[in-house]
């Protein structure tokens, strides 16, 4: 459960979930939602836990997403290589090489969600897993800024830590 919604294993779908929002999303937050559905591709389903369908109510108004399962038991937050104690911890065969190989497929990862016209806008440590072996997923995805036609949908969110100086005040959401 996040500030959004909360994510739930799908029934006869193991390799999906489903985030159900907490309250429904406005018309334009659909707008966004099914732009993004619309954009999804192999290349961006390598990198991220990108949304490949909507949930609907009987009724069919949108509850929700369906995106692929990325797996806790396999990936953890990328925080967890930054300290020496945590990396021991969860990643005790970490040394210099596996640190730069994550931090290049941080770059790939971006770029491939960079390259379809989206922007990573919410750049946070808990939204980027990291597996033993270096591979990685982006998720919070529903936050990206996505480019769809002529129509940008922003990034509602960030993190201070995280945004430019030029940003640093400004409201999310209201920059593209």
């Amino acid at each position: 459960v996040g500030g959004q919604g909360a994510v739930h294993l799908v029934d006869g779908r193991p390799n999906e979930v489903a985030k159900v929002y907490l309250k429904p999303p406005s018309a334009a937050d659909v707008r966004k939602l099914e732009a993004q559905v619309q954009a999804c591709r192999p290349e961006i389903l390598s990198v991220s836990a990108w949304p490949n369908a909507l949930l609907k109510s009987s009724s069919g108004g949108v509850q929700g997403l369906i995106m692929p399962l990325v797996d806790p038991a396999t990936y953890t937050e990328i925080h967890n290589l930054f300290g020496p104690a945590s990396r021991r911890k969860h990643f005790p065969k970490a040394d210099w090489a596996f640190l730069i190989h994550v931090a290049r497929n941080v770059t790939r990862a971006f770029a491939v969600i960079h390259g379809g016209n989206h922007v990573v806008g919410d750049v946070s440590s808990r939204n980027i897993l990291v597996s033993q072996q270096g591979t990685l997923k982006l998720i919070d995805t529903d936050s990206f800024q996505i480019h769809s036609g002529q129509t940008t949908f922003p990034c509602p969110v960030g993190t201070a830590e995280s945004t430019p100086p030029e940003l640093q005040g400004q409201t999310f959401g209201t920059f593209i």
